[in-house]
């Protein structure tokens, strides 16, 4: 669209991916450097190597920015902050995009907290994607202003008419990386009290890759674990989808979808599965509450009480009526408030008036 509108667009990347094909189906230019995310590794070594590899690609980006005669870098996610560092000693103008609860959304830390924050002060526009981030971040950097944009999907790819709850098992279905943060316990445990009275009811999809959390993978290692060990035979693990038409026809499949993270920036996968037509209960933390209304875009319920979401999962087949009237009203929702095209434009609007056309 930046194209389209007359702006000559880079891209600065750190490793080869699916991204590389996109930019290349829309004739962006882009270019590969070894820079590192800002953040502490799991040892003292390893985060000086990162801080290493980045003072050497700080300088290379800076570079490019005047070799490119660069008027305004977008610094797309706060744990990869080189770009603003450079951008800062180029002395070219730049906008810090948050997406993400650093610390109990990501588990990390910043290796250097007060550049950060001086970054965040320095840049010509902040931007948060939910009213959540915007007071985590508040509270960082007290004197910092915020403009608000969520973010968007392309509403298209996701949009589904269907009518969901009609058989006598319900299908339900979780995604995202798999740690303690995503809170996939809440949903594994709340099967198993669902079973206890109404066994063959429920079928649970778990999709997502086993994740890290400070440095090891033992949550995704003890839910595998307590799935085997309490014969939990309607959970399935699925893994990691990369083919998005696979993601896409689970969720045609599934009635209701589970988003239990505690600290969701916006909730990408919340705002998809509404837009799939999908009943989509979530805790109450995080950015969820500013998605979902209780009872009239979806539910709530409360992080870590497995029971109180259980109670929510049987309540939604015991009123399937209300439950596809909620669906509805929560996939116009999503549609209206989280479509890519309304993303686009604002973005579009701030860079324009940034650069004063």
């Amino acid at each position: 669209m930046l194209q389209k509108n007359g702006h000559e667009c880079f891209v600065l990347m750190n490793r080869h991916g699916s991204m590389e094909d996109a930019l290349k189906s829309v004739d962006a230019e882009y270019k590969l450097l070894p820079f590192k995310s800002s953040v502490k590794a799991d040892s003292a070594l390893k985060t000086l190597i990162k801080k290493i590899i980045n003072i050497y690609s700080k300088y290379c980006i800076a570079f490019y920015l005047k070799r490119k005669r660069i008027d305004i870098l977008h610094n797309n996610s706060l744990p990869t902050a080189i770009g603003m560092e450079a951008a800062y000693k180029a002395q070219v103008p730049y906008i810090c995009h948050i997406r993400e609860n650093i610390w109990d959304g990501l588990g990390m830390e910043f290796y250097h907290p007060s550049r950060i924050k001086n970054m965040i002060r320095s840049a010509s526009e902040v931007i948060v994607i939910s009213d959540y981030v915007k007071r985590v971040y508040q509270d960082f950097v007290p004197d910092a202003s915020f403009a608000l944009v969520p973010d968007s999907v392309d509403a298209e790819n996701y949009y589904e008419k269907k009518t969901i709850l009609e058989n006598q098992c319900t299908n339900l279905l979780i995604v995202g990386i798999i740690n303690p943060q995503k809170g996939q316990k809440d949903i594994i445990k709340a099967i198993e009290i669902l079973n206890e009275n109404r066994p063959g009811d429920f079928y649970l999809r778990i999709v997502g890759r086993d994740g890290y959390w400070n440095g090891n993978k033992d949550y995704a290692s003890s839910l595998h674990r307590y799935v085997e060990e309490h014969c939990l035979n309607n959970v399935e693990f699925v893994g990691e989808l990369e083919d998005h038409t696979k993601l896409r026809e689970i969720r045609k499949q599934s009635d209701i979808c589970v988003v239990c993270s505690r600290a969701e920036g916006l909730g990408r996968t919340t705002i998809e599965s509404m837009i799939s037509g999908n009943l989509t209960i979530a805790a109450n933390a995080g950015a969820s509450p500013e998605i979902i209304k209780d009872k009239v875009t979806g539910l709530l319920y409360e992080p870590g009480n497995a029971v109180e979401l259980a109670d929510q999962i049987a309540f939604a087949v015991e009123h399937r009526n209300e439950m596809r009237k909620i669906a509805d009203k929560g996939q116009s929702y999503a549609v209206e408030e989280f479509d890519q095209k309304i993303y686009v434009k604002k973005m579009i609007e701030i860079y324009e008036r940034l650069l004063n056309i």
